[in-house]
């Protein structure tokens, strides 16, 4: 294999599938790029068996073959490089780097030991703007939870219906779902599906690269996201998603209008003194059209901080994870934000004032 590349396409390439790359010592071949030139076209591929990246640039290939390379001796050997042209050969698993007047070689793998990517069926495809997907998991990501115990909750769903595309997360103590438009007259041969929280993670961060769109493709147990500039591909988590939305109240015992800003700044001093249980205690009365956010650490101190709002209903008096309520507060977007109280033992949901296509429901705690 020889081919010649500009620098900074080649680092940017490998810069985009490494960061699936881990350490896996018992695997070597896993934290290895695999390097293939043909027809004019160079692509880079990376897994760790449970997620894969694809990318291509073009180049002067004068010899088609490939290689498998260590990623993270790669990446920070081009970094290093000042020339503007790069030629890499490979002979047998050996590669030579030369740019300018400095030449490198760097002991590979047999390209033979790389596990191939699998190649997703079509059987179900969807097309949608990669900043719409890239904010939805953006915005329910923090929900999900982080120990592998329950799969399916460690967990992005995405349900699909008639005339929307429901994306949704929950650890069972919050729970954020955002509500994508989308609309086909194709019938649905898989109407939903898990994604695992860590492939979410990485989709998120490949999609700031401002692709226009994605499409997702969709068969039994695989899923593969395809822009113009990157594949990826990742397992699906079995299992079934929770039923959440019996647990969304449709009345509230109180419903409260705040600005965001002074609730969000409210929650950031109290977290100086919340205690070994991160708890935050909300008092809001329509009386005094106030919420009062009180915390207390034998440690530290305690700090009581009351803010203007709008206030109809009942006197209500609820104490909540200080971390799910600023988690949920960061994610909503709007000047004004709507808090809905269930009851004293029941959910909070959170809204953005006019907008019904997300919401992010806290679970109180018994203190």
């Amino acid at each position: 294999m020889r081919f010649t590349c500009v620098k900074d396409n080649l680092r940017d390439a490998i810069f985009l599938v490494e960061r699936v790359v881990g350490k896996r010592l018992t695997l070597p071949i896993l934290n290895a790029v695999l390097i293939t030139a043909e027809k004019g076209k160079i692509t880079f591929t990376t897994t760790n068996l449970e997620t894969g990246i694809e990318t291509r640039i073009h180049g002067k290939v004068e010899e088609e073959g490939k290689v498998a390379i260590p990623v993270k001796v790669l990446s920070s050997y081009i970094a290093s490089l000042r020339e503007d042209q790069i030629t890499l050969v490979s002979n047998k698993d050996t590669v030579t780097i030369t740019s300018g007047g400095t030449k490198t070689q760097i002991k590979g793998f047999s390209p033979d030991e790389f596990p191939l990517l699998p190649k997703v069926k079509k059987d179900e495809v969807f097309t949608l703007s990669a900043e719409v997907v890239r904010n939805a998991l953006s915005n329910v990501s923090m929900s999900a939870a982080t120990s592998e115990i329950k799969p399916e909750i460690a967990s992005i769903l995405f349900k699909f219906n008639s005339n929307a595309c429901h994306v949704a997360a929950t650890d069972s103590f919050r729970l954020a779902e955002k509500r994508l438009p989308y609309s086909t007259t194709e019938p649905h041969t898989m109407n939903y599906f898990l994604l695992p929280l860590r492939s979410a993670i990485e989709i998120m961060k490949l999609l700031e690269i401002g692709d226009e769109n994605v499409e997702i493709s969709i068969t039994k147990g695989q899923i593969s996201f395809q822009t113009r500039t990157f594949l990826m591909v990742s397992r699906l988590t079995e299992g079934m998603f929770p039923e959440y939305e019996k647990i969304i109240p449709s009345k509230f015992l109180t419903e409260v209008w705040v600005k965001k800003d002074a609730l969000l700044d409210t929650l950031k001093l109290a977290s100086l003194f919340v205690g070994k249980l991160h708890d935050v205690t909300i008092e809001v009365s329509s009386d005094t059209k106030t919420l009062e956010i009180t915390t207390s650490n034998t440690e530290v101190g305690e700090n009581s901080s009351k803010i203007a709002a709008d206030i109809i209903g009942e006197k209500i008096k609820v104490s909540f994870n200080h971390r799910y309520l600023l988690d949920g507060v960061t994610h909503l977007n709007s000047e004004d934000i709507f808090l809905g109280f269930a009851s004293s033992s029941g959910p909070l949901v959170m809204k953005n004032k006019g907008d019904s296509s997300y919401l992010y429901i806290a679970m109180p705690m018994k203190v």
